[in-house]
């Protein structure tokens, strides 16, 4: 899409004015908290207290897609806005405060991220492998790692009785 001069400098001073207020911003309730309730800091919403923040780690980086071991990539204590934390943002103050300011993250992920994050894994192996042999037995590997992380057991070690 081809874009004039005029756009491009409207998008830069938008871009501009948005950073400003992001850094200037103060993370305020939501106007209805019950319309976020898939937001991963719903509970700390509802009532942030030192019990429901025990479900959350602070993280070492505010931005998980930039290795800070990279050249090129942000380097501790710059202030970076992504397309990520504007939408965060956007969307809630309080869960982009949550997100990048205070860097915190949930201790637990949900099913069907995990799920994905397994998917995502295996074909990475075999992309890595060059191979679609290669995607099988990673996913079984993410698999087993997964479940003797939830349950603290290997697959196969206990019985399971059938409710039928």
């Amino acid at each position: 899409v081809a874009r004039s001069e005029n756009d491009v400098l409207d998008w830069a001073q938008d871009f501009y004015d948005l950073s400003r207020e992001i850094r200037a911003a103060k993370p305020t309730k939501h106007v209805s908290v019950m319309a976020c309730p898939r937001c991963p800091f719903y509970s700390l919403c509802l009532s942030d207290t030192p019990e429901a923040r025990q479900n959350f780690k602070v993280s070492d980086t505010a931005h998980s897609e930039y290795d800070e071991d990279e050249e090129d990539d942000v380097r501790p204590g710059h202030d970076v806005l992504t397309y990520s934390r504007i939408a965060a943002f956007q969307q809630c103050r309080r869960k982009e405060a949550y997100a990048y300011r205070e860097r915190l993250r949930p201790l637990s992920e949900p099913r069907a991220l995990a799920f994905g994050t397994g998917i995502h894994e295996a074909l990475a192996a075999g992309y890595r492998a060059g191979s679609f042999a290669a995607i099988l037995p990673a996913w079984d590997a993410w698999w087993v790692g997964e479940y003797e992380r939830l349950t603290g057991e290997k697959p196969g070690e206990r019985e399971v009785e059938m409710p039928f």
